[in-house]
């Protein structure tokens, strides 16, 4: 793993719990917590369009490259150039030298 190459700062988050609803039913909406700001290789992959509901949507899909980290895992979140991308795979590489983190994000 070439270090020069993390040249950029991401915020990585995890889901913390809802509070429960008081008015029984299911709790609230999920919210995220900011876990660490590390630095990492961003490298953009072909993004896409499509449909959700009758609404045309942009996907920007990102391959990023950390440090290894042995907590971080797919239904974390990670906030970059003011973007929140949600992580869809995460791979190591090395024997716990890094991880590569594919990410999307809509809007």
């Amino acid at each position: 793993m070439n270090l020069g190459k993390l040249d950029r700062l991401i915020t990585l988050r995890q889901p913390a719990p809802a509070p429960a609803n008081p008015y029984g039913g299911e709790g609230q909406q999920s919210t995220f917590t900011d876990v660490a700001q590390v630095y990492a290789q961003v490298d953009p992959v072909a993004g896409g369009e499509g449909f959700v509901g009758e609404q045309l949507t942009a996907t920007a899909r990102q391959k990023i490259t950390i440090r290894y980290r042995a907590d971080v895992q797919p239904d974390w979140q990670v906030l970059f150039e003011g973007r929140t991308y949600s992580i869809t795979d995460v791979q190591q590489f090395g024997r716990r030298v890094g991880l590569i983190l594919t990410v999307y994000s809509r809007g």
